[in-house]
């Protein structure tokens, strides 16, 4: 259970839950695939729509993925990159995080206390967008990328409180 609980954390601080939950490659012992069956089966009711919620959340991270490894590619902007810096949050990063707050925001979790966790996201995501798009306006206009910096660092703190809630409910149903 401890394992388990592990995996299920692991999901979704890392938002890769379809990876995490993958059974094992144990095609040569037959008895093993049966107890694999059985674990699932005994996952108490909290803890499978946990898993259930992660489930829903797998199809964002492709998008998700996409925008962080195209933001992250500059972090920094300067005068001799200001325009590739641009084009990366219009064509990439704006067009993929827009898909994430979409997706994250049809997302209905199994019950009540998660969709309160998962509210946490929804605003976190809004957050990190609206900071997308200040870059964006900022760097077309050569202003401070500061509005856009604090407003991205909300949005993160939303998204570390959404996973710290994560883990408390983890934790309080595996016991």
């Amino acid at each position: 259970m401890k394992k388990r609980l592990s995996l299920l954390l692991m999901a979704f601080i890392l938002l890769m839950p379809t990876t995490i939950f993958a059974a094992p490659d144990n095609s040569n012992d037959a008895s093993s695939v049966n107890v694999n069956a059985e674990e699932e089966e005994a996952l108490p009711p909290k803890l499978q729509e946990l898993q259930d919620y992660a489930d829903m959340l797998a199809p964002i991270e492709v998008y998700e993925d996409k925008a962080i490894a195209e933001y992250q590619k500059y972090s920094i902007v300067t005068t001799s990159n200001r325009k590739t810096v641009y084009n990366s949050l219009v064509n990439v990063v704006i067009p993929n995080y827009k898909k994430v707050v979409s997706m994250t925001a049809k997302v209905k979790a199994p019950n009540a206390e998660l969709q309160s966790i998962h509210n946490l996201m929804v605003k976190g995501t809004q957050l990190q967008l609206e900071a997308f798009d200040l870059m964006q306006q900022a760097i077309y206009k050569k202003k401070s990328l500061t509005p856009a910096n604090n407003k991205l660092e909300a949005g993160r703190k939303l998204i570390a409180q959404y996973t710290a809630k994560l883990e408390e409910y983890a934790k309080k149903y595996s016991e």
